[in-house]
């Protein structure tokens, strides 16, 4: 290990001891640990405050920092100018009963994205989204 730690850390299999771990191979004042990995609900771990002092940092990682606000519409603008292709991703077209046959297929690896057929998911969706966009 180099004199007081590393630069950047990432935890990716999401358990408490390796983020644990991850965070004090950082380095006492310029280190980031990054966690990737999901722990579980009711998992938890101690950390030390005086770790914080000097500047380290952990940050999470969840979707990548990607912003949904700030980044769902330009995404949408993509898509309605073609230039980027969701519908290609739909494996599976289903009504909405048979959600759990879809999260089956997701679980198995054969449905990367099931799409629910009924016009009342849609509408509750795109209401969804555009209560989130423009609030």
């Amino acid at each position: 290990m180099i004199d007081g730690g590393l630069d950047y850390t990432f935890e990716c299999i999401g358990n408490v001891q390796t983020m644990q771990a991850a965070l004090e191979a950082s380095h006492v004042i310029w280190g980031t640990t990054v966690l990737v990995g999901i722990a579980g609900v009711d998992q938890e771990f101690n950390i030390n405050p005086s770790q914080y002092l000097f500047g380290k940092t952990m940050k999470g990682s969840l979707f990548g920092g990607y912003k949904g606000k700030e980044c769902i519409p330009k995404l949408a603008d993509k898509y309605m100018a073609g230039r980027l292709k969701v519908d290609e991703l739909i494996t599976h077209t289903m009504p909405l009963d048979k959600i759990n046959d879809a999260f089956d297929l997701m679980h198995a690896g054969k449905g990367l994205f099931s799409y629910y057929g009924d016009q009342q998911v849609k509408y509750f969706l795109s209401s969804l989204l555009s209560v989130y966009l423009y609030n």
